[in-house]
């Protein structure tokens, strides 16, 4: 089956009409925030395919605090045909199931889906569907499937595993597991001889024991670069006292120089007075 177009109206918090179209046959992704509504329209695709038009559990996706009837309408191709699904919910709900040939309505609409896609209402417990189905928050919950559902399980990997472990190239495989296991181990578990696991074991030792020394090493560098930069400190303070110093004894010499001019012009003053 391939969805091509989704559209979605009074269906949770979805009271306006959203569509989605132009689905691609690849993986589709629906990205958006927290609450923007990814996990509503999932529960719509499931909503039209497992439950009937008229189903009690209609409240379930009605928008809150509304009594309108939920509507889904999907687009979607199987085995070649092309088919247009629309459900409204409630007790006065409706199906409708349109091909370019025929069209289906009601219970009939809900009868042929259950054979085209063998899910329903009636069968979702034993549906094979229900075990590639997880919602949001049950990834972690058991597993609902019944009788049915686990015989086609079954039967669907038994058919692919058979090919491989049964033909060549499942005994190919085996082959080259036994001898990488011959390589790696002894017949006890134990490391082989030589072995590419034991080599790099070893070296990781090395390589652990060469760390521990670089870490050494960089602590001491570390705690040579905190001395160094206190030494430099301590220099630093040193010349700026002795600039200072200097400083303070030129600034003395230019005081005592300037009271010998004053006192050399006092006494010219004088002279020149006499």
């Amino acid at each position: 089956m391939q969805i091509k177009k989704i559209f979605v109206r009074n269906f949770r918090k979805f009271l306006q009409p959203v569509t989605l179209s132009d689905l691609s046959s690849g993986i589709c992704v629906i990205a958006g925030d927290n609450e923007e509504g990814k996990s509503t329209i999932v529960h719509a695709i499931r909503s039209a395919f497992h439950l009937k038009y008229s189903s009690t559990a209609t409240q379930q996706i009605q928008p809150y605090n509304s009594s309108v009837m939920p509507e889904v309408a999907i687009d979607f191709d199987l085995k070649g045909t092309a088919y247009q699904l629309r459900k409204v919910f409630g007790r006065k709900g409706s199906a409708e199931l349109r091909t370019d040939a025929s069209v289906f309505s009601g219970s009939e609409a809900e009868e042929k889906l259950q054979d085209l896609c063998n899910v329903g209402a009636d069968k979702k417990e034993s549906s094979i569907w229900n075990v590639l189905w997880v919602e949001q928050g049950t990834t972690f919950g058991e597993l609902k499937v019944g009788e049915s559902g686990k015989r086609t399980l079954q039967a669907a990997l038994e058919n692919e595993l058979g090919s491989i472990v049964g033909g060549e190239e499942g005994q190919n495989l085996l082959r080259n597991i036994k001898e990488l296991y011959q390589k790696w181990f002894t017949p006890t578990g134990k490391d082989a001889k030589n072995s590419e696991h034991k080599q790099y074991e070893e070296q990781l030792g090395d390589v652990q024991q060469q760390w521990q020394i670089a870490v050494s090493q960089f602590e001491q560098l570390q705690s040579m670069l905190d001395e160094l930069d206190s030494v430099r400190f301590k220099i630093k303070s040193l010349d700026d006292n002795r600039i200072m110093e200097l400083a303070q004894k030129q600034h003395a010499a230019l005081l005592l120089k300037k009271r010998q001019i004053d006192k050399q012009l006092q006494e010219v003053k004088q002279a020149e007075q006499v």
